[in-house]
């Protein structure tokens, strides 16, 4: 994973835990299984856009939902195409 990836799985465990929320409460609470939390701050696994928001929301920090959207469009696999 990139540095970038890391930098928004650090992010997303900060927003958690400034809300108070343990891995399995923010699961519990924005109905995401407990491993998909546990991946998305572990860099080693991608959430989607949906998912960022509901965590974002979840943790009482939807001012914070743009950055964490273009953080995770800044960790996405870039595709190359040739003609």
């Amino acid at each position: 994973m990139t540095d970038r990836n890391n930098y928004l799985a650090q992010r997303l465990r900060q927003i958690r835990e400034n809300a108070g929320f343990s891995q399995r409460g923010l699961a519990a609470a924005i109905e995401m299984p407990i491993w998909r939390v546990q991946r998305a701050e572990q860099a080693t696994g991608l959430l989607s856009d949906t998912e960022i928001r509901r965590w974002a929301y979840g943790c009482n920090a939807g001012d914070q939902e743009s950055e964490l959207i273009q953080l995770w469009v800044s960790s996405l696999p870039k595709v190359v195409y040739e003609a």
